[in-house]
């Protein structure tokens, strides 16, 4: 797997992939079905709709792929990250943390982004708590957590993410990288692993 985020602006086929001037914009490309990116200049990450991403046109370059949920297991099982019942953790918990909300609240931050770095040395993961874009929230989760879209879809309307906790980071991955499902039109990072 690659250790920083794709930043890709084109598609296999040459083609430009729309990028948004705003999370407004992105979200109206979404709620078309349109494939769309956007770029956070302030964090300088990259985050693209699922529409992107199942393009016929190719979403990864030559050579590479959006990462399955089984690539992510075997990256977070090859890192040593443990799991959310190595970590003595309710898994309830993790799940049904208010992202949200919790949002606005500063007061562990310091050290959510610390732990973020500390452990981004040992794995090599080099995972930024860059949150997402949510199709109702707008711009959430910074320095909370990062969410990445999957190779796989569930249906017509749901896609499956990986996302990792900075409340819990690297205690236990979030969900386990279980197959969680997002809507299409959400603004998740990627992650690209080399074609076998």
């Amino acid at each position: 797997m690659t250790n920083n985020n794709y930043k890709g602006d084109t598609f296999r086929n040459g083609d430009i992939i729309p990028n948004a001037k705003s999370v407004e914009e992105f979200n109206e490309h979404g709620k078309k079905r349109l494939a769309c990116m956007f770029v956070d200049q302030e964090l300088n990450q990259t985050f693209y709709n699922f529409f992107a991403v199942e393009d016929t046109r190719g979403f990864a370059p030559d050579g590479y792929k959006v990462a399955s949920p089984d690539d992510w297991n075997g990256i977070v099982y090859e890192s040593g990250i443990s799991d959310i019942d190595d970590a003595g953790m309710d898994e309830y918990d993790c799940l049904e943390e208010d992202y949200v909300n919790d949002n606005e609240d500063l007061s562990n931050l310091e050290s959510n982004i610390e732990n973020f770095e500390s452990e981004n040395k040992k794995n090599g993961l080099n995972i930024i708590p860059s949150g997402f874009i949510s199709k109702w929230e707008g711009r959430v989760g910074v320095n909370k957590q990062a969410r990445f879209w999957t190779s796989k879809e569930r249906d017509s309307d749901d896609a499956f993410w990986v996302g990792l906790n900075s409340e819990y980071i690297f205690l236990g991955a979030y969900d386990h990288v279980k197959k969680t499902i997002s809507s299409k039109q959400e603004g998740l990072q990627v992650r690209l692993v080399a074609e076998k």
